[in-house]
């Protein structure tokens, strides 16, 4: 007897199977697992870090193409951002004799896909929720902070740098979540702040391990710019105070010889320092450039191409200067600008505290960001992206929400 299907029963099965991806996609709590995963794998198994920008932006062209996310909705800023990196990638691969990097390209495609996600969770985030998420992220602080010690200290890894192979970027990892930190300090008022407070203690302990003076640099530049941008001086003196018995009490349990060491090597041959070196070989090469390659650059990642002492030239402006030319540069360092600025105005007006702090530590790691990447960092990498994202995500989310301070 042949076997009939029935179509109508199909059907039903096949609707009743896709609305409830739909509903699974778009819900508020995969939203959030897949952020605080995508913080975990940059923390402690940076080799992840791509897949799981991808997996933010597949989720988000799949809420998009569900109707989760309406395209409507979307914001002026979100629309330059996408419009900016959709014409860098249509000038890299439609104009002849760019060299592009494969992993470079495949981390800016990505990159946005953090962005995007963070603003459809603010566009369905309930307050009901808001607890749990917040001990969440700290719980996630935490346990990565408690990961990478282990690591460091009873060398598990392969790597000499807890589970990074490199010291700046476990200098860049103390950066980054120590600010984290201040912030769960300030909104969590129970006896978890004592944890909160015994794991910082930890993180600097961290900082000052990995022998990363461009991370020292870079976190006290950061937070004193902080500090001045958004408190009067009473509460600048009482938070540089906090700052610095911390910060003290980690240098005390690490021990001063590694700082004092690197402090007397870079005052004595700072000018043999490899990237002094490199920005005066990439200055040059600037000086070679034809009108087109100060237009549209050499490609995105090119530099390593044309540079065989480094795949990097150590700062920001010149890699962005050389990949992506001058108008690309311009528009970078005016959306820093912009983004900074606007953050400050942002700050007064708004009148609750948990979104305002989380202004504030966005501020901070941003500027920590920059203070690192103008020194160590390469732009087009997953340890300078994935960050970005996250800045760059949570400022459009908080941007775009009305709340005004009472008169």
């Amino acid at each position: 007897i042949p076997y009939k299907i029935n179509t109508s029963k199909s059907l039903k099965h096949m609707k009743y199977f896709w609305n409830k991806c739909k509903f699974i996609c778009g819900h508020q709590i995969l939203l959030e697992i897949v952020l605080i995963f995508t913080f975990l794998s940059f923390s402690i198994h940076p080799g992840s870090t791509g897949d799981m920008m991808g997996v933010c932006c597949i989720l988000f062209l799949f809420n998009v193409l569900t109707g989760n996310y309406s395209i409507k909705g979307i914001s002026v800023q979100h629309t330059i951002l996408l419009s900016i990196i959709f014409l860098i990638i249509l000038i890299n691969f439609t104009v002849p004799g760019l060299y592009v990097h494969h992993s470079s390209l495949k981390y800016f495609i990505r990159f946005p896909g953090v962005v995007m996600l963070i603003s459809h969770l603010s566009k369905i985030y309930s307050k009901k929720t808001q607890p749990f998420f917040i001990y969440a992220c700290a719980i996630s602080v935490i346990f990565v902070i408690i990961i990478q010690v282990i690591v460091f200290h009873f060398k598990l890894g392969k790597e000499v740098n807890g589970v990074y192979g490199n010291l700046h970027h476990l200098g860049l990892f103390a950066c980054l979540t120590i600010p984290l930190l201040c912030y769960f300090i300030s909104i969590i008022k129970n006896q978890f702040r004592y944890l909160l407070i015994l794991t910082m203690v930890i993180d600097f302990y961290l900082l000052w391990e990995s022998s990363s003076r461009i991370a020292w640099f870079a976190l006290f530049s950061g937070c004193c710019i902080t500090f001045i941008v958004f408190f009067n001086k009473k509460q600048i003196i009482a938070l540089t105070v906090g700052l610095l018995l911390i910060s003290s009490l980690s240098l005390f349990i690490s021990g001063f010889s590694d700082v004092k060491n690197r402090s007397q090597d870079f005052a004595s041959g700072w000018h043999h320092e490899e990237r002094i070196i490199i920005w005066g070989d990439t200055i040059k090469m600037l000086k070679d450039n034809s009108v087109k390659d100060w237009i549209i650059g050499h490609g995105l990642g090119s530099f390593r191409e044309h540079y065989s002492v480094n795949t990097f030239p150590h700062n920001f402006v010149l890699q962005i200067l050389f990949e992506n030319g001058l108008p690309v540069t311009l528009l970078f360092l005016c959306g820093i600008f912009l983004l900074l600025f606007n953050t400050k105005k942002k700050s007064l007006q708004i009148h609750a505290k948990i979104p305002l702090y989380l202004l504030i530590t966005n501020f901070c790691i941003c500027c920590n960001l920059l203070f690192f990447s103008f020194f160590a960092l390469p732009v087009y990498s997953r340890h300078t992206l994935c960050p970005a994202g996250f800045i760059i995500g949570i400022y459009f989310a908080i941007n775009n929400k009305k709340t005004l301070a009472p008169k």
